[in-house]
């Protein structure tokens, strides 16, 4: 076992004046082993020169969790650290803003841990977006007309295969044994558990795919809210989530460009932001101004900045 660890920092780069929250990644004492979570270059994060005498040090930021794991089942949750899919930058079965950020490629890697990088500036915004392990494809990342005709194509196309693709991971990347989750990872467990109940017959069809993610909704909301979680509250969270679905395409016209198409990452970051930023000022009606900040540690109408422009085009994130 090795004990793996969560780190966190700002992202030091602003869309049109708004910040974006906080970049995460994960490393350990062990050297070379390291996830840079698409940010940063290959170095940055996770370059030899980041361990001296048996210790890693951080370029900047500070820990947020830790876990321990056997490294074999780390590496294989975490593999590829570096890819891309239609051109987009992808790492351990993401692909940046189609099925998660950084947050999600953190939380894959420290999966058998149980624990997560939670305490991410910017964290229940992404993990209500795409799942705590970006086991969702968002609306907006299927909407041409906020990412453009070659990343929605990209992700109509991938939708199917990410749950395929995280029940494959799950199975075979299994650890020899599995450390008792910490007590503050009650939420992770149950989401875990929701998981497992569809392993044997894998949500196909969008309708179920949706079900399984508004699932996940309630267990979160539940989770953040504890004895102020109001029932008919949460339905209409629901229900707002349920309505984005409902206008997506089925298929684009024309055919997805062939991979290496150029993209237009921050016109994409920006339109992605602003929609999402927008939607979420109606889950804040929805909610109420309380609860909203509860969930989400922050105040109805901040700007919620999930997408980085340079960690879509695959530079430092």
């Amino acid at each position: 076992m090795t004990t793996l660890t969560g780190f966190a920092t700002p992202i030091d780069l602003e869309i049109f004046g708004h910040p974006l929250g906080d970049h995460t990644w994960v490393a350990s004492d062990e050297s070379g082993v390291c996830w840079n979570c698409l940010g940063g270059g290959p170095g940055y994060y996770c370059g030899p020169n980041r361990w001296k005498a048996g210790h890693y040090t951080p370029p900047e930021g500070h820990q947020i969790c830790s876990g321990n794991c056997a490294v074999p089942a780390a590496r294989c949750m975490g593999e590829p650290q570096q890819g891309s899919f239609m051109g987009l930058p992808s790492s351990a079965g993401i692909v940046y803003a189609v099925n998660g950020v950084c947050h999600q490629i953190a939380n894959r890697v420290l999966y058998w841990t149980g624990a997560t990088v939670d305490a991410a500036a910017g964290y229940w915004f992404s993990s209500m977006t795409f799942g705590i392990w970006g086991t969702t494809v968002p609306a907006q990342a299927c909407n041409p007309l906020i990412v453009g005709p070659v990343v929605a194509a990209a992700a109509l196309a991938y939708e199917v295969s990410v749950w395929v693709d995280w029940l494959s991971r799950t199975t075979r990347c299994t650890p020899p044994s599995t450390p008792a989750p910490p007590d503050d990872a009650t939420h992770v467990a149950r989401v875990k558990a929701l998981h497992e109940t569809v392993r044997a017959r894998p949500p196909a069809s969008r309708g179920d795919r949706l079900a399984l993610h508004l699932e996940e909704i309630a267990l979160t909301l539940t989770h953040r809210l504890g004895p102020d979680f109001d029932r008919a509250r949460c339905e209409r969270v629901q229900q707002l989530f349920t309505d984005r679905y409902a206008t997506l395409p089925t298929r684009l016209e024309p055919p997805p460009p062939a991979a290496g198409a150029v993209i237009d990452a921050k016109g994409i970051a920006q339109r992605f932001n602003e929609d999402v930023s927008g939607f979420y000022s109606t889950v804040a009606d929805a909610l109420g101004a309380a609860a909203y900040q509860k969930v989400f540690n922050a105040v109805p109408g901040t700007y919620v900045g999930l997408i980085n422009p340079e960690s879509l085009a695959g530079a430092a994130g």
